[in-house]
């Protein structure tokens, strides 16, 4: 951060980053595969999102994904498409539901993705 005072005598600033090329960014050499990567970066999110299973918008998750997969270098896991996504979801026991659009635990009745109202 650059401080610097204007004319009026008050304090301002402006943001100039640097980037060092560290290597951090790089893949990982270890052969993690990606769906394995992602199905724990989704484990791990999930119990930050919902640790007592409660219902969750996807963005969240998926923010709080982006987040973690960045941090450790891992943003290439991310190469999936919505169903795969969905389906990781579906596997660990999660709905949408389309009339919500949020995700329930299986266990709170919420059976498929269409809910009918009468």
């Amino acid at each position: 951060m650059h401080k610097k005072k204007n004319k009026d005598k008050v304090l301002s600033g402006e943001m100039i980053p640097s980037f060092v090329k560290d290597g951090k960014g790089q893949r990982p050499s270890s052969p993690v595969s990606s769906k394995q990567a992602l199905d724990e970066l989704i484990e791990e999110a999930l119990l930050e999102i919902s640790p007592d299973r409660k219902p969750f918008a996807g963005e969240s998750l998926f923010n709080k994904i982006i987040l973690k997969a960045w941090s450790r270098g891992a943003l290439h896991s991310l190469d999936v498409s919505r169903e795969e996504f969905s389906e990781v979801l579906t596997s660990k026991g999660w709905r949408y539901d389309a009339l919500q659009h949020r995700w329930f635990s299986a266990r709170d009745g919420v059976a498929s993705g269409f809910q009918l109202t009468f």
